[in-house]
């Protein structure tokens, strides 16, 4: 059955790839995804250009000269089927943006209710914390990776660092809901 998503009409056989990307991702264990578009006379969503992307990031395809873009889809390899700060970002300049989870095993769609320019102004200054705070994880990943960099680091450093990243990804998490439900409404398909 067909799904509203805003002003537009996402078909079966759209859905249909979807969950198929997210089988192909817990395969290879990256993001998948490919831009939705419709013609200038339509509003139902079809399939654009596939792209692949990295275990955490996605460049979504264009839409064929003639289509218009209306958003992308992209799957979370490890993550919930929500928007990330970057996501959002982009999600203020499209009209929809779905994202399936492999670990939920489902796929959301989002579509903008505000205007693109408040959307950018309240959640691209958010970007950079965003990209700092996947840095740091990369950063305790390494040190509890290997026993002699938690002796190196010291077991009350190490935990300490963990507890200030936890602290700020807790922050970062509480912030960028609100932004979520501020600027998107949310489809469950």
């Amino acid at each position: 059955m067909s799904r509203q998503i805003g002003s537009f009409i996402l078909p079966d056989n759209i859905v249909s790839n979807m969950k198929n990307k997210i089988n192909e991702t817990k395969k290879l264990k990256i993001e998948l995804g490919f831009a939705l578009c419709t013609d200038k006379d339509s509003n139902i969503i079809a399939n654009g250009p596939e792209c692949t992307g990295t275990n955490c990031s996605i460049k979504a395809g264009t839409c064929k000269e003639g289509d218009i873009q209306i958003g992308n889809y992209h799957t979370h390899p490890r993550g919930d089927a929500t928007m990330s700060i970057t996501d959002m970002v982009t999600g203020c300049s499209e009209s929809v943006q779905c994202i399936g989870s492999v670990r939920l095993n489902n796929i959301v769609c989002f579509h903008r209710k505000t205007e693109e320019s408040q959307c950018l102004k309240d959640i691209s200054p958010f970007e950079d914390e965003e990209h700092e705070i996947l840095e740091n994880y990369s950063d305790i990943r390494e040190i509890l990776s290997n026993p002699r960099s938690i002796v190196r680091t010291g077991i009350y450093n190490t935990l300490k660092k963990m507890k200030q990243y936890d602290d700020r990804v807790f922050k970062y998490n509480v912030n960028r809901v609100k932004l979520l439900h501020k600027h998107f409404d949310r489809v469950s398909i």
